[in-house]
């Protein structure tokens, strides 16, 4: 299960073979690590991005659960398909005006495994 205290969002599970980490639910994230101690994954909000995959490894269906608009920024709380809840926050800017996601808006999420820590 995906949790996120603050302004991370952390993954437990394991390694599940190079550069692979498989969290609790099943979930298949791409890393560039090959250590086999870690326990949990943390992935920055800011890191993570709405829409198509951009060519990224990790790139999941999603739906919006909580929208919070932060003048800046906007934060989401988006669930995936295995269960996992991820939070979002995104620039203003990089968002659509004429396309407002709201609750329930099934969208694609997606972050480079570059943007992955893993922690014991």
């Amino acid at each position: 299960m995906a949790n996120f205290i603050g302004r991370i969002n952390l993954f437990t599970g394991a390694a599940a073979g190079p550069q692979c980490f498989r969290t609790e639910s099943g979930l298949d994230i791409m890393i560039h690590s090959t250590s086999q101690d870690e326990r949990v994954l943390a992935v920055r909000p800011e890191r993570v991005r709405l829409g198509s995959d951009y060519g990224m490894a990790n790139s999941f269906p999603a739906t919006v659960e909580f929208v919070s608009y932060l003048g800046a920024t906007t934060e989401y709380v988006v669930r995936l398909a295995s269960g996992d809840l991820v939070a979002v926050e995104l620039h203003n800017s990089e968002t659509d005006p004429t396309e407002p996601l709201t609750i329930g808006s099934r969208i694609v999420i997606n972050w480079d495994p570059n943007a992955c820590q893993l922690m014991t």
